[in-house]
């Protein structure tokens, strides 16, 4: 097995979890201009989720010199060290969106409780493609499991 196809492995492992079992998450993609194609990944933990940000996402976008590799972590190490004591916030992620620049895009992150609460824009935005004109602004539980299966094609 290539050590590419292992990152592959494990960024796929990351889509395809169940955000109800796996509350963290981030929305995020190439950012090519052509390349519009957006997943989610879901984590059970603040730190898994920098795990696969820092270890991860840099080879799946094409990063193999190690030094690169490096040279990126030190960067963005110490921004997402911060999760532990801000959270998922706006500013947070604007901080690591200026480290990760053009290697790729991360458009959203928090919790699926922010997504499935409607709690931000980019939520309400994910929300107003599920919920019915008439549906409560948020997911009913009975509506869970379609729900999550709408965030696995949501993007793509």
């Amino acid at each position: 097995m290539s050590s590419l196809s292992h990152w592959q492995q494990l960024a796929g492992e990351a889509i395809d979890r169940d955000p109800r079992e796996n509350r963290f998450g981030y929305f995020s993609g190439g950012s090519f201009v052509l390349d519009s194609v957006r997943v989610f990944a879901w984590f059970p933990s603040l730190s898994s989720m920098q795990h696969n940000i820092l270890e991860v996402e840099p080879r799946n976008y094409g990063v193999e010199d190690v030094s690169e590799i490096q040279a990126y972590q030190v960067r963005l190490a110490p921004i997402l060290d911060r999760l532990g004591s801000e959270g998922l916030t706006p500013q947070l992620l604007e901080a690591v969106r200026a480290v990760i620049g053009d290697l790729y895009s991360i458009e959203w992150w928090g919790t699926f409780d922010d997504i499935a609460s409607g709690k931000d824009e980019f939520a309400r935005e994910v929300l107003d493609g599920f919920l019915d004109d008439d549906a409560p602004q948020s997911v009913r539980e009975e509506d869970m499991n379609d729900f999550v299966e709408y965030l696995e094609t949501y993007g793509i």
